[in-house]
């Protein structure tokens, strides 16, 4: 009998030894903050995460991914038993859920501390069955262009008005896009292109889906091949944006990829593309994770060849010296894109490497994924745009703007408002007209590139998003005013982009 309960006491010691320092490092790892401690709009609850020592944005939901071979009765009901009730799969058993009694409720905050290795609140079921649990916060998005263009007010319009949109103008613009084809006039240096004109004998995008992850769009615009897209926000496949608010960036971004190549107007890199066009970031810059997971796997499912993100999330609460990290969730996902996707082809994700013109990658954890592909911008002579953000995490660089010229791409279609016998003429774009002269930024690079990964992977389709990727790196210019080390330099990544050169190399693959 006693030994018994001498093995009974050092079972039970052994325990606490074992159990108790992990348990302690999850006690109290979130602190609900004060609506005025980050002044930040009081839509979110504000949660202090002790763990990584930063403020997260939240509202009443989190993610959720349980384990391969929990079936789906299991999974319904441990989200019962814990108040959970599922708003969206998210694939790979990932799901959304919103608490019903709310994120601040103390037993959903005790919730999210059980993580790997833990005991879960679900004794009456089978295993452990959650691998994950994550809150879904609201990212700050940064659109990463930048124009001199005075953004159009929006007025209420009275019931009373009949609006219809403009002409487009017929002018052909394509001898002022020196990121096409850089014959050195005005100025400018020859050959600061990205050759899409040489390539264009082989390749001009035709079969080949790019979807844009952006704010909405004008999907009428008769300058761009818009195909199915989807909202996140308004749950659609009409991915418009709303005529009362400043969502210019997509259009502008879609027609670098896209514009059509008639004569009239702008021309895109790759012009035979299809865009499809998905609305994510609406005018308050705010978007939940798991929109951000709901945008991607809405593009999987239309199957996109190519994701254009000209956008980057990034924390204003990051403590300094701190890098702002992807969740495991999101690991996931972008590496399921680039490895899986497309029955094993993959889909080539394309991020904005930033404007903050430094060194300093720390705010944009999406741009310095593996599994991700990172641009940076170039200007009309062949230099580093001083905007550009850059490290060893940058990948690419393409023309994008610099100090004095952006380029030329697609705007939102003005339209007029008759009341009676007055017309009025309404800017909805960054510019008057269809067109825009000043877009510039990572957000303009990003598409550049986009647009050439189209070109290659239209003349070769049998290519994975892999080879697509090690073609534009092998073929990109070193420019001989940087030096590179192992055929990388930190401002430049592999080299600006050589269109031209890519396609090429992907015809003898």
């Amino acid at each position: 009998m006693l030994l018994k309960l001498n093995k009974s006491f050092w079972i039970l010691i052994v325990t606490l030894f074992i159990v108790a320092p992990v348990a302690a490092k999850y006690k109290g790892r979130f602190d609900i903050l004060a609506a005025d401690e980050t002044g930040v709009s009081s839509a979110y609850t504000k949660i202090l995460d002790r763990r990584t020592n930063r403020v997260r944005y939240a509202k009443d939901r989190i993610l959720v991914k349980f384990k391969k071979g929990s079936t789906a009765e299991h999974r319904k009901a441990y989200m019962l038993k814990n108040k959970m009730e599922p708003i969206a799969k998210l694939g790979n058993n990932v799901y959304s859920c919103q608490l019903i009694d709310g994120i601040k409720d103390s037993n959903s905050l005790s919730l999210l501390t059980h993580h790997r290795g833990l005991p879960l609140p679900d004794r009456d079921l089978p295993g452990d069955l959650v691998e994950d649990f994550d809150l879904d916060e609201y990212k700050a998005m940064s659109l990463n262009a930048i124009s001199a263009a005075k953004r159009a007010k929006r007025r209420k319009r009275k019931s009373s008005t009949r609006i219809q949109r403009t002409k487009r103008a017929k002018t052909n613009l394509v001898a002022q896009q020196w990121h096409i084809r850089n014959d050195g006039v005005n100025g400018l240096k020859k050959g600061a292109d990205v050759g899409a004109q040489e390539a264009w004998e082989y390749s001009k995008g035709l079969g080949i889906k790019v979807a844009v992850i952006d704010t909405g769009f004008d999907t009428d615009h008769p300058d761009i091949n818009f195909i199915e897209g989807y909202d996140v926000m308004d749950h659609d496949s009409r991915a418009n944006a709303p005529s009362r608010s400043n969502e210019n960036h997509g259009t502008a971004v879609a027609g670098v990829i896209a514009a059509k190549d008639d004569d009239i107007g702008v021309v895109g890199v790759a012009p035979h593309v299809e865009i499809v066009p998905i609305r994510l970031i609406p005018d308050d810059g705010y978007v939940s994770v798991s929109d951000i997971i709901m945008a991607h796997r809405k593009a999987m499912e239309l199957d996109v060849d190519i994701i254009n993100n000209s956008w980057t999330s990034y924390d204003p609460s990051l403590p300094k010296g701190q890098q702002f990290e992807l969740s495991d969730i999101e690991i996931e996902l972008y590496r399921e894109l680039y490895e899986e996707a497309n029955e094993g082809k993959g889909i080539l994700v394309i991020f904005a490497s930033g404007n903050s013109g430094s060194s300093d990658f720390r705010n944009s954890p999406e741009a310095r994924s593996p599994y991700t592909l990172a641009v940076g911008a170039t200007d009309s002579s062949d230099k580093r745009s001083s905007f550009s953000t850059y490290g060893s995490e940058l990948d690419l660089v393409a023309p994008g703007g610099g100090d004095n010229e952006g380029i030329y791409t697609t705007d939102r279609v003005d339209i007029q408002i008759r009341n009676g016998d007055i017309k009025k003429r309404v800017v909805l774009g960054y510019a008057k007209g269809n067109t825009n002269s000043d877009f510039k930024g990572t957000s303009a690079a990003a598409p550049v590139v986009a647009g050439a990964a189209a070109l290659v992977w239209a003349v070769n389709p049998e290519l994975t998003a892999t080879e697509v990727r090690q073609i534009l790196v092998r073929t990109a210019q070193r420019l001989p005013d940087y030096e590179f080390v192992y055929g990388k330099n930190a401002e430049l990544g592999y080299g600006r982009v050589d269109a031209r050169a890519a396609v090429s190399l992907a015809k003898q693959y």
